[in-house]
């Protein structure tokens, strides 16, 4: 098992552990579904699925998109980000 297979290996299991990220759970209690949450906040639904499946770290998100999803789910960036980093393959966070 090479390094990159390690890390997806664990980010599988992390996200069993964890199935739900912070932007799901904020958009989920808004009741809001992603589709509605991309067209209020200005947002691809592309993207807002891409960081609830952790295909993009929401950590290293824009300051001005983390704001604009924020405003529109009534939380702050605080909320959004994740408490536990994802590591991304490659090496990347």
């Amino acid at each position: 098992m090479d390094i990159l297979q390690f890390v997806d290996r664990l980010n599988e299991l992390f996200r069993r552990t964890q199935p739900e990220t912070e932007l799901e759970v904020e958009r989920q209690q808004a009741k809001l579904p992603q589709d509605k949450l991309a067209k209020l906040a200005n947002i691809s639904v592309k993207t807002i699925q891409q960081y609830e499946q952790c295909q993009k770290d929401i950590n290293q998100a824009p300051v001005y998109t983390l704001y604009k999803l924020a405003k529109v789910l009534h939380c702050s960036l605080e909320d959004l980000i994740e408490k536990v980093p994802v590591v991304q393959p490659g090496g990347g966070k």
